[in-house]
């Protein structure tokens, strides 16, 4: 696996050696697990939180459920560790968030949506990530999304199969409308199965069965823990 700070140098030297272009959309597979490290920073009431995090996330367009597996160190607040497990459920409308064993379920806020390269995304080109004999070729893409309060900014290293196409590196920086910055998020992404090897992942958590419910604690409620949903 490769750094995020190294790829995205890569993106850097692609994006000066190609010409910027309009893309074509492509998306995820129909089903997609796969292993991510990040890197990030967020600002909480004046203050630079940084962490670090190893996921493991699992994609079904056929059961319309995305589930994940992370585990954060949070080095600025006393290396704080934090397992977060995740439930999108569409075909209930819930999410169910599991935060060092205490569960907080949510509604979902509309149906699924396919995992797609949004219509607005650009294209830098192309690139190798690798050695000169063992690579693997990516291409480069750059895309913001808003919302009523924010605008975040994607940078997207993306690896292509036929009209499949997903993440090997993104970096995604939030601001507020009037460009403060919000977070920072650097994500290398691999081993890639486009089948879920176990399917376990997608019932609901035991956590969520037996009263281990919780409301999110102040110390955690405005970290991005759901920065995976930038890349599945």
């Amino acid at each position: 696996m490769h750094s995020a700070c190294v790829a995205l140098l890569f993106f850097i030297s692609a994006c000066s050696s190609h010409t910027i272009r309009e893309t074509v959309s492509c998306c995820s597979p129909s089903e997609l697990q796969g292993y991510a490290y990040s890197s990030g920073i967020v600002f909480q009431s004046g203050q630079e939180v940084s962490f670090y995090g190893n996921s493991w996330y699992y994609y079904s367009e056929v059961q319309q459920k995305i589930a994940t597996l992370s585990y954060i160190l949070i080095p600025s607040l006393g290396n704080l560790t934090v397992q977060v497990k995740t439930l999108q459920d569409y075909t209930t409308s819930r999410k169910y968030t599991v935060t060092n064993g205490m569960c907080n379920i949510t509604s979902l806020p509309g149906p699924f949506a396919r995992s797609c390269l949004p219509s607005n995304a650009v294209s830098f080109g192309s690139l190798k990530l690798g050695s000169p004999t063992q690579y693997l070729t990516v291409n480069s893409y750059q895309y913001t999304a808003s919302s009523a309060v924010t605008k975040t900014s994607v940078e997207s290293m993306k690896y292509q199969e036929t009209s499949s196409c997903y993440d090997v590196v993104v970096s995604v920086s939030t601001r507020t409308l009037g460009g403060t910055l919000i977070s920072n998020v650097d994500l290398a992404a691999g081993n890639h199965q486009t089948t879920i090897s176990n399917t376990d992942v997608f019932n609901v958590p035991s956590e969520c069965t037996n009263n281990s419910f919780m409301k999110e604690k102040e110390l955690l409620r405005d970290l991005p823990l759901d920065f995976m949903k930038y890349i599945i």
